[in-house]
């Protein structure tokens, strides 16, 4: 039986720090996580057509913005964990 392989050209490729990218779905966006060396993680926005990246949240030290996740209408949900005061959040942008 013989394989029958698809082959695609490759469009873009993008290297970038951060941690469980999500794509919208009209995949024109990725966000992600990034942790920062002042002891926080924000998120950031990049967008896929024209490589911009932008960031989202100025988290303070001990502020954590974690796992954004795109809806069908292509706003993302993300966690927010404060340390300092032991409260979480779900935010929506």
């Amino acid at each position: 039986m013989a394989s029958h392989w698809a082959s695609i050209e490759e469009v873009a490729r993008y290297c970038d720090q951060g941690a469980k990218p999500s794509i919208s779905f009209d995949e024109r966006f990725a966000v992600t996580h990034h942790y920062e060396a002042d002891g926080s993680a924000n998120i950031y926005l990049i967008d896929l057509r024209t490589g911009v990246r932008s960031k989202v949240t100025t988290m303070a030290h001990g502020q954590y913005a974690l796992f954004p996740h795109f809806r069908s209408d292509n706003w993302f949900y993300f966690l927010v964990r404060d340390s300092n005061t032991g409260d979480e959040y779900a935010m929506g942008q």
